[in-house]
């Protein structure tokens, strides 16, 4: 059996597990030997074997009740099993015992932060200042509390005067930088957080805090240098969530997308790290990589709503409509939703064509959130396709009350007016969206409406604005040819229509060509782009004119006729055509 020196030895040596033996055999021989239960105690204490040690020394406390430094140790334990109240009586009864012991004063303080009984905390630490006034860890515990109360300027003050006693501690110097961050004053704290890094440059979270307000203040590829040094100082999921993110700001998605698969790996319990990585794919364009991501994240919990929402966007933005229309069928099912899915459920019903459904629901969105301009306005432009006139007035003026400045709803308030032909008034609301947004659309549809207006110049102006930002769009060089049309600059038509054609082929655009070619004299030209919209639309009476005055042209007088006498089986009484046969007959 060892002697107490060769067991003090083993202590000394860190050889608690060894030292732990050797006491526990003295103890089965001397059950009452109470000096070496304590011993055994702070052998557990040194295992981190919490509990054991709990029971060793409640067991000396019994014996010896009056003995301070078992009931300290004891008050450990409590803390570190998470059981405050009884650590806060352990360390009362130590400065019951020794009122003037400071390290029994810091603990009793830690415990009441702990369990947010700041008042308490300063009492102790105050006692602690007056005690030692030399330690700094009293005026440092002062200001954590002041801070926890959001007493920021307090809680610096004791932090300065922790700071002057303990000059290169960087845990003091970080807590006065989150002072300043938590007050709004961004570079302060980043000059403090900056000292503390200077005065450890070994600091994670020194380092993690400077990237924090490098961040904040959207310099993100300084933050991330910041973060990834506080990574490699020392691994924290706090630490790669950060840099993550400003990786994703810069924007760096690939790199963003390797941190969010370490951390699904290491937290597969938390499908937000998933999602993540799901906006990097989305950021850089791999729609398909995203929605195989979203897919299983939807199947395993689908109840969890935005991932199924993203999953319906993404499949709108690949062209899946009736995918995401199942999505948007599922969530409103399974869930109780808020008016915000609904209206997105109307807009995807409208991209689906089916007007009735978006008309549906967004009455009901209406009704839910009597507030929502948008969508007032949606329900406008729907009653005004089904040409309800009045009631899509009624719509657009509730949503320009609701929202007088939001540019879409002022803008498609400008379309109804056009379409109602109140030309004057659409012109001053596409010059009040002009004036939020003058993008290339808005720019087209005022030149439509200066050129229904008679506005050539300004309705010139407009649209070679619109083509110098947006010229490969083929509506607007659609309307591009019309302008050109009615400022009889044919040439200039012609060439935009034709750029349009290789666009997107439209029926409107080739009818607007042909009638160019007409003027250009071009009549063979005009009377094949005729001949082609007739073989889809062959009673068609606007046609059938143009083709004949074409054939007129051309010195095909039976042809002519032909043409001729089908639209007067379809519209006898057609001055055109009558005066036409009249001409070549």
């Amino acid at each position: 059996m060892k002697t107490i020196e060769e067991i003090n030895d083993l202590i000394a040596g860190n050889k608690f597990e060894e030292a732990k033996t050797a006491i526990i055999n003295i103890i089965n021989a001397e059950p009452n030997n109470f000096e070496y239960k304590k011993l055994l105690g702070l052998c557990n204490i040194n295992l981190n074997k919490y509990l054991e040690a709990r029971v060793n020394f409640e067991d000396v406390i019994k014996y010896n009740p009056e003995d301070a430094t078992s009931w300290f140790y004891l008050g450990n334990c409590y803390n570190e099993l998470e059981d405050y109240p009884s650590a806060e009586s352990a360390y009362k009864k130590v400065l019951e015992l020794r009122p003037d012991y400071a390290e029994g004063l810091k603990s009793l303080a830690l415990i009441y932060m702990k369990q947010g009984k700041f008042d308490r905390v300063l009492e102790c630490a105050q006692r602690g200042s007056e005690i030692e006034p030399e330690e700094y860890i009293f005026p440092y515990l002062i200001g954590t509390a002041y801070m926890a109360q959001k007493e920021f300027d307090n809680a610096i003050v004791f932090f300065n005067k922790a700071r002057s006693l303990s000059c290169n501690n960087s845990q003091v110097i970080n807590s006065i930088g989150t002072c300043y961050l938590t007050m709004g004053r961004n570079d302060k704290a980043l000059e403090v957080y900056l000292e503390a890094l200077n005065a450890n440059p070994q600091d994670a979270l020194a380092n993690y805090n400077v990237g924090s307000v490098y961040q904040i203040l959207g310099q993100h590829e300084k933050a991330c240098g910041y973060f990834e040094k506080a990574n490699s100082i020392e691994e924290s999921e706090t630490f790669l969530v950060a840099w993550a993110l400003s990786l994703m700001k810069i924007p760096s998605p690939d790199e963003a997308i390797e941190i969010y698969k370490k951390l699904a790996v290491a937290h597969p319990e938390k499908t937000n790290y998933q999602y993540n990585m799901v906006l990097c794919y989305e950021a850089k364009r791999d729609f398909g990589t995203a929605i195989k991501i979203l897919e299983s994240i939807v199947m395993l919990n689908p109840q969890f709503v935005m991932p199924a929402q993203k999953l319906a966007a993404l499949y709108i933005e690949t062209g899946e409509l009736r995918k995401a229309k199942d999505i948007y069928d599922k969530i409103i099912l399974k869930n109780k939703v808020n008016a915000e899915v609904f209206y997105q459920y109307a807009i995807l019903s409208t991209q689906l064509c089916d007007t009735d459904t978006a008309e549906k629901i967004l009455k009901k969105v209406i009704k839910m959130n009597p507030n929502a301009a948008k969508a007032h306005k949606d329900l406008g432009v729907i009653y005004l396709g089904k040409r309800l006139f009045d009631w899509a007035e009624d719509e657009f003026n509730t949503a320009i009350k609701l929202a007088p400045n939001d540019l879409d709803i002022i803008f498609e308030y400008a379309n109804y007016l056009y379409a109602i032909a109140d030309y004057k008034k659409a012109d001053e609301f596409y010059t009040k969206a002009m004036s939020i947004d003058s993008n290339s659309i808005v720019k087209t549809f005022t030149a439509l409406n200066k050129l229904a207006l008679n506005d050539l110049e300004s309705a010139k102006t407009l649209i070679l604005d619109a083509l110098h930002t947006a010229g490969e769009h083929e509506y607007i060089l659609f309307v591009a040819g019309r302008i050109f049309f009615a400022l009889k600059d044919y040439d200039c038509a012609k060439n935009y229509l034709i750029k349009a054609l290789e666009l997107k082929v439209s029926d409107d655009t080739m009818n607007l060509l042909g009638l160019t070619y007409f003027e250009l004299g071009e009549y063979e030209s005009a009377n094949n782009i005729f001949l082609n919209l007739l073989n889809r639309n062959p009673k068609n009476t606007i046609l059938l004119l143009n083709s004949a005055k074409c054939y007129e042209k051309l010195n095909s007088q039976d042809d002519a006729l032909a043409q001729a006498e089908k639209l007067l089986d379809i519209f006898p009484d057609c001055e055109d055509a009558l005066e036409l046969i009249r001409r070549v007959s």
